[in-house]
This record gives C-alpha cells, structure tokens and sequence, in this order.
C-alpha cells in the first residue's frame, strides 16, 4: 500500500517509540528474524524497505547488542537472545501503537 518511503518512515517512528536503541532498519530485522529464523538476509531483503547491504549493519547491529546470534558460523538459523525477545517485546508495543494512531487518523469515508 506505501513505497519504501514511507515504510522506512513509520519503520524510524517505531524504533523511537520503541525507545530500544536500534535504528530502523535493525529492528525491522529483529522482527522479521522472529517469524523467519532460517531465511538469508538477501531473501529478507526481496521483502524488505531496505536493501541487503543496509540488512547485514543492521544484524551486525543486532549481534553486537547481543540481540540475536547465529548458528554455525551464519550458515544456520538465526536465534533472538533473551535480550533480544525483551527488545522484540518493546517494539511489537510500539508497532501496535503506532498501528492504532495511524488508523485513528483515518475516517470511515
């Protein structure tokens, strides 16, 4: 429904609201990784606002926050650490909320 633009518009109000630390881009990844564990980033970016190169900061981001950590050496699945479900917590609050502004400003007609 919104171009990449915009996307990474709400995407940045999020991550402030979410007040995590993070810029966009990595807790968008954070969340995608949490319903995708098994996925490489390049096929997470064919879906993404953002391009592969922006997704590998953002894991770097995530991994040196000690917010996700990969198996074997990043051949295996992706794995969210306690922190990183406390952050992912955070940021689906603020999703939500963010999510129910954004509708409230929308009128029925």
């Amino acid at each position: 429904m919104v171009n990449r633009d915009v996307r990474r518009q709400h995407i940045a109000r999020i991550a402030e609201r979410a007040g995590v630390g993070l810029g966009g881009p990595a807790e968008w990844l954070l969340m995608r990784l949490d319903e995708h564990r098994d996925r490489t980033l390049d096929a997470l970016a064919r879906q993404a606002p953002y391009p592969t190169e922006e997704l590998g900061r953002a894991a770097d981001e995530l991994r040196e926050a000690g917010l996700i950590a990969h198996e074997n050496d990043g051949a295996g699945a992706w794995q969210l650490t306690t922190a990183g479900c406390d952050a992912l917590r955070r940021i689906v609050a603020a999703r939500r909320a963010h999510i129910e502004e954004v509708f409230s400003q929308w009128s029925p007609e």
